[in-house]
């Protein structure tokens, strides 16, 4: 991972961004290719409502795949929370969510899945 350290101008508070790339291991084929796009997009879904709130306090999320056995996720913001979003993101008891596990609507998903055949 990487690690960013700024001074905001605007309220004089330290900003961060925190830059995680997670290797799965598996062979880096077309069809797991697919297949972790596929969850990397749905599992942004799944993400968007509970990031929602920390970006309205001036926090980004991001998740992103450039290869078929890689998942990459960056978090910014003010540090003094900083760490704090990033365990919740990793694993969040409050919600009973975590980031190795998907937890979609089967019709979003549907969705996502066609809207990868179609790209």
């Amino acid at each position: 991972g990487e690690l960013f350290l700024q001074q905001d101008t605007d309220l004089g508070l330290a900003k961060g961004y925190v830059l995680i790339n997670l290797i799965s291991g598996v062979e880096n084929t077309p069809k797991n290719a697919l297949l972790n796009l596929l969850f990397v997009q749905s599992k942004f879904e799944e993400l968007s409502e509970w990031s929602y709130p920390i970006s309205q306090a001036r926090y980004q999320l991001v998740t992103n795949s450039s290869n078929g056995d890689e998942m990459m996720i960056s978090a910014s913001g003010y540090t003094h929370h900083l760490a704090s979003v990033i365990k919740d993101l990793i694993k969040d008891e409050k919600h009973q969510r975590q980031l190795s596990k998907l937890t979609i609507d089967e019709k979003r998903f549907a969705d996502l899945k066609d809207k990868l055949k179609r790209d």
